[in-house]
Parts: structure tokens; sequence; C-alpha cells
């Protein structure tokens, strides 16, 4: 088995996916990662940035410059922290709840474009497979830093 062949497919697939994601939330004037804040926020609701930012683990700083970009587009808003809070909370506005219901309507139609011709065997071996590989990344990852970043 050639795994040199192996990781180079994963690394197309990671990418011609993520190409994928960006052409899909254009249609919503948005990117991935911005995208992935939008669908953390419907998950969570309000939350703090930290708090946002470990959920998606990303860096804060991260964060905090696709928040201003989503601020100036009218998805998200920065609530002043409750009397004594010490963090401002971010929210999705209405705009941003509507292109959150818009992305979870159209989940089901782009999990098939991406999965068609796959049979179920199929697809609970490659769920297995790379859940392993997440795994596997995981523990390595541990062992190696605090705590792994994804940009």
């Amino acid at each position: 088995m050639d795994t040199s062949r192996l990781l180079d497919l994963l690394t197309d697939t990671t990418r011609l996916h993520a190409i994928y994601v960006d052409r899909s939330l254009a249609r919503y004037g948005i990117h991935g990662g911005q995208g992935s804040l939008i669908s953390a926020l419907d998950v969570l609701g309000p939350c703090s940035q930290k708090e946002l930012a470990d959920f998606r683990r990303v860096s804060p700083a991260t964060t905090s410059v696709m928040l201003r970009r989503m601020e100036e587009k009218g998805l998200v808003l920065r609530l002043p922290a409750e009397e004594g809070g010490k963090r401002n909370q971010i929210s999705l506005t209405e705009k941003g709840q509507a292109v959150a219901a818009q992305m979870r309507a159209s989940f089901p139609l782009e999990a098939a474009r991406i999965l068609e011709n796959l049979s179920e065997e199929d697809l609970e071996n490659a769920q297995r497979i790379f859940q392993t590989i997440c795994a596997n990344l995981a523990a390595h990852n541990a062992k190696t830093e605090k705590k792994p970043k994804i940009y």
C-alpha cells in the first residue's frame, strides 16, 4: 500500500471540500470560516467570543477578525455583558439567523451531492475510517502541543 498516495488523496479531498463549501456559502455572501461561526452561533446561541473560539477550535484573534467582518455585514451583534459580566455576548442578528436557517435547510442536499454514489456500507466504512484518522491526529496533537488550532 502506497500510504503517501493515500495521504495525497486525503489532502485533495480536504482541499476540494473547502472549495465546495466556499462556493456554496458564496451565495449568502460569506466564506467558509464565517459559515462555521454562523453554524456555531446557531447551535450555541449567544455566547462569548472565547466560548465561540473554543467551540470552533480556532484562535480568539482569528475569531475576532471574522466577527468584525460579520458585524459589518449585519450578521452578528456584540452585546454588552450583563452587569458584572466580563465578556460581551456574540449573537446572530435577524439577517444572521436567516442565513443560518438557509444553511441548515441546504445541508441535506449538499451532503447528498458530496456523498452520492456511495453505498450505505461505503458510508459506514468511511465514517469508521475518518473517526480513526481523527482520533490518531488528535492523540498525536495532544502529545505535541497544548491545543491544536484549526485556521
